[in-house]
C-alpha cells in the first residue's frame, strides 16, 4: 500500500506552486538562437473541411449529415508548421513556399503574415497555377480523410527564381538562407517536389544546421541521400511502413514497439540518424542515433477529440521548437566548461535522453490541444495553452518522484506499468495500475468496520480494497477544508499506516 502514501504525497505537491524542473521551457521567447529564426519549407493549402458520418466507399456518393458544412481554413503542412512555430516561440518562423495566382493566396498571405510569419521569401507562380487545395472528410470522432491539389506547391524552380515576381523568393532563397546560417534549424514536409527537400537539406547539413523532415505528404520513395542530410526523419506508423519497402503489410503489424523499432533501425541503415515515429493515441518512439530508444506516452487530451487533421504538423512543430530551446541551454553550458560549443546539428547528438525526452513532451501536449479543435492552422494552440497542459500533465510525474516512487510506479498513471523508460522494460503481468476516487469512500460506510468519517477514514478504507493501487485525492478538498491541518496530518499517518 506505499501507494497511498504515494498519492497523498501527490496531493500535497500539486497543492504548491509548481516549477517546471527543464529550463529549456522557461527560457524567454526566442529561445533557439536569438536572432536566428527556424526555416520551414513547403506548402500552403486552402483546406475546406466537410463533415460526414462515414467515407464513402469507390462508386459511392454519401451526403453531408448537416447543410452547414464547407468550411474554408488556411492549411497545408508547410502552412501549419510554421504558424505552430511562431506561435509556440523560439526567436520566429521564416516561411519559403509558392503562391498561387487566385483569391486564395490573399487569404493565405493574411493568416501566415498574421500570425508573424516571415514570408518575404516566398514566390508566386505563372498565372496558371492556382493555390494548393485540401478537400479534409471528417467523421464524427475526428478521424479524417484528404485529397490534396497540389497547385503552385507542385511547380519550383530547380536552382533560380525564374518565373517567381517576389525578388530572391522560392528555393534559391532557402538555400541561401541555410547557407549563410540565418537560420537556427529547417523543418520540411513532403508536399512540394522531392528536389526542393533535397537541395535545402544537403544545403543545411554542409552548414551544420538541424534538418527536420517530416515525412508526411506525398507517397513516394526517399532517397537515402536525403535521409544522411535530415538529423530527424519522422513518420507516422503508415508512413514508416511504406518506407520499409513493405515489410510490414499493415499498420497491425506495428501493434507493439519492437517491429517499430525494427523498421525505425531499417531507416538508419539507410542513413537515417534519428527516427521520431508518431504513434497515435499510443505516444510516441524516438530513436537515437547510437540505438537508445526513447519511449513516451500520448499527454492525457483535455477534452473530447474532434479533428486529428493538423495534430502531426503541430507536434512536429513544437518539438522543432523545443528542440531549439534544448540546444540553445547545452550551447550555454558548454562554453563554461571551457569548450567551444554548437548549437547546430553536431550538438543534436550530443544532448542527454532527459532533454530530448522534455521536447517529446511539449511536442505531445502540443499535438494533444490540437486533436480537440476544428482545422489546421485554427486548432493550433499557443505556447501558453501548451505549457499549461505540459504542467498538468507532468504533476503526478513530478509528484511521484518527489515521493520517493519508483519511475514506472509514478508514471504508471498516465499510461501504465513501461509507458515512459526504454523500450522493453515493461513488468511481467498485469501492465495497469488501478485507482479510485477518495469520494467514494463516503457512501455506504455501513460495508467496513473502520471509522468511516472523514479523510483518515477514507485512506484507511481503501487500503483494504485488494489490487487497489492508487488514490485520487481532490485538493484543496481532501486536505484543507474538511479539518484544517489537523485533518491533513491525520489523513498522512492513517496513509503511512496503510503502507
Amino acid at each position: 500500500m506505499r501507494a497511498l502514501l504515494a498519492l497523498l504525497t501527490c496531493a500535497w505537491v500539486t497543492a504548491l506552486p509548481w516549477k517546471p524542473r527543464h529550463a529549456a521551457l522557461r527560457i524567454p521567447r526566442g529561445g533557439g538562437d536569438p536572432g536566428r529564426p527556424i526555416l520551414v519549407v513547403g506548402s500552403m493549402n486552402v483546406d475546406t473541411i466537410i463533415e460526414v458520418d462515414r467515407f464513402p466507399d469507390s462508386g459511392e456518393t454519401v451526403t453531408t449529415p448537416s447543410p452547414n458544412t464547407g468550411k474554408t481554413v488556411a492549411g497545408g503542412k508547410g502552412c501549419n508548421q510554421a504558424v505552430a512555430i511562431s506561435k509556440l516561440g523560439g526567436a520566429g518562423c521564416s516561411f519559403v513556399g509558392n503562391f498561387g495566382n487566385d483569391l486564395h493566396a490573399s487569404m493565405l498571405r493574411s493568416v501566415l503574415e498574421g500570425h508573424g510569419v516571415d514570408v518575404s521569401a516566398c514566390g508566386e507562380n505563372s498565372p496558371d497555377l492556382p493555390s494548393g487545395q485540401g478537400l479534409v472528410f471528417l467523421k464524427r470522432d475526428g478521424t479524417i480523410a484528404s485529397v490534396v491539389i497540389g497547385g503552385a506547391n507542385a511547380v519550383w524552380p530547380e536552382a533560380k527564381t525564374k518565373g517567381a515576381k517576389t525578388k530572391g523568393g522560392g528555393l534559391a532563397a532557402a538555400v541561401e538562407a541555410v547557407t549563410s546560417r540565418r537560420v537556427c534549424a529547417v523543418l520540411l514536409q513532403r508536399e512540394v517536389p522531392e528536389h526542393v527537400n533535397e537541395a535545402v537539406a544537403a544545403a543545411a547539413h554542409a552548414a551544420g544546421i538541424p534538418v527536420l523532415q517530416d515525412i508526411g505528404g506525398e507517397d513516394r520513395p526517399i532517397s537515402d541521400a536525403q535521409l544522411s542530410h535530415c538529423d530527424f526523419v519522422s513518420p507516422n506508423l503508415t508512413e514508416l511502413r511504406r518506407l520499409t519497402g513493405g515489410a510490414f503489410s499493415s499498420d497491425a503489424d506495428f501493434d507493439d514497439d519492437a517491429a517499430v523499432l525494427q523498421a525505425a533501425k531499417a531507416l538508419q541503415a539507410r542513413g537515417a540518424r534519428n527516427v521520431l515515429v508518431t504513434l497515435g493515441e499510443r505516444g510516441c518512439l524516438l530513436l537515437r542515433e547510437g540505438g537508445a530508444a526513447l519511449r513516451e506516452a500520448c499527454c492525457p487530451l483535455p477534452a473530447a477529440a474532434v479533428d486529428e487533421t493538423g495534430a502531426g504538423d503541430c507536434f512536429r512543430a513544437a518539438f522543432a521548437v523545443a528542440l531549439t530551446e534544448q540546444l540553445a541551454k547545452a550551447e550555454e553550458k558548454i562554453p563554461a566548461e571551457g569548450n567551444s560549443g554548437d548549437s547546430g546539428a553536431a550538438g543534436v547528438a550530443s544532448l542527454e535522453d532527459e532533454a530530448l525526452r522534455e521536447s517529446l513532451r511539449f511536442a505531445s501536449a502540443a499535438g494533444a490541444l490540437a486533436v480537440t479543435r476544428l482545422g489546421a492552422v485554427p486548432a493550433i494552440p499557443s505556447r501558453a495553452e501548451v505549457l499549461e497542459l505540459h504542467r498538468a500533465a507532468e504533476a503526478p510525474r513530478e509528484a511521484g518522484a518527489g515521493a520517493g516512487v519508483g519511475a514506472k510506479g509514478a508514471l504508471a498513471v498516465r499510461g501504465g506499468c513501461g509507458a515512459y523508460g526504454e523500450v522493453g522494460g515493461a513488468e511481467e503481468g498485469c501492465p495497469w495500475r488501478f485507482a479510485s476516487r477518495l469520494n467514494s469512500m463516503k457512501d455506504r460506510p455501513e460495508l467496513w468496520d473502520g471509522d468511516a468519517a472523514g479523510v483518515a477514514g477514507w485512506v484507511m478504507r481503501q487500503a483494504i480494497v485488494q489490487g487497489l493501487d492508487l488514490v485520487d485525492f481532490n485538493f484543496p478538498q481532501h486536505l484543507v477544508p474538511l479539518g484544517g491541518e489537523a485533518e491533513a496530518e491525520a489523513a498522512q499517518e492513517a496513509a503511512q499506516e496503510a503502507a
